[in-house]
């Protein structure tokens, strides 16, 4: 994936959503205030990142809403405030299986919710606790105070939630460049989402 290809598929659909490039080679689409899952979308942006598997969080509400993504082509759909509401976790870890991904979106230790704008009341250790025990395969964890700052990763988040969670973990927010990448994974992560940095041009290797 070069940086003009980044830019072109991050160009086309940034007026509605987030963009970043995952290491593990999946593209992530982030937008919390949809009012249902963005079917139409998830297909532009599968033909468009094609080949390329595409990530795709917000506007799920609901297990039929998870399974629509899929159907559109995405390899892995994201949810944060479905996860810790009133459906239990396990209908949507039993639906989905390996494709699901849980967004602990953390901020002073408080994982938040809607769109980072409502607090969950749950914190890192305890929403981490809820997916182990539904069988939650992948997390993605974000240090929301660090988020398109490229300030550097939140490597005390990653190390509490790697002790605390034993699926494969993604981590966001801050990551400026490979050397954060290579710390985030020394940590524990399995991956981590890079935003603000691949536009911006900053060299990586992910290979």
């Amino acid at each position: 994936m070069t940086k003009k290809r980044a830019r072109a598929i991050a160009s086309g659909i940034v007026i509605v959503m987030a963009v970043a490039f995952i290491v593990s080679s999946v593209w992530q689409i982030i937008e919390a205030v949809f009012a249902s899952a963005p079917v139409a979308l998830a297909r532009g942006a599968v033909t468009a990142a094609s080949p390329v598997p595409v990530q795709l969080g917000g506007g799920v509400r609901s297990v039929a809403d998870a399974e629509a993504l899929v159907a559109a082509g995405v390899a892995r759909v994201m949810i944060g405030t479905a996860a810790f509401g009133s459906i239990p976790l396990e209908e949507f870890v039993a639906a989905l299986g390996d494709r699901l991904v849980v967004a602990v979106d953390v901020a002073d230790g408080i994982v938040r919710t809607a769109g980072w704008r409502d607090s969950s009341e749950l914190t890192t250790a305890d929403a981490l606790a809820r997916c182990t025990s539904a069988g939650v395969p992948r997390v993605l964890c974000t240090a929301i105070d660090r988020d398109g700052t490229m300030s550097g990763p939140n490597l005390e988040l990653i190390r509490e939630a790697r002790a605390a969670f034993g699926g494969a973990i993604l981590a966001a927010g801050g990551i400026r460049d490979a050397a954060d990448v290579e710390a985030v994974r020394d940590e524990g992560a399995d991956g981590a989402v890079v935003g603000r940095a691949l536009l911006e041009g900053a060299e990586l290797d992910f290979g």
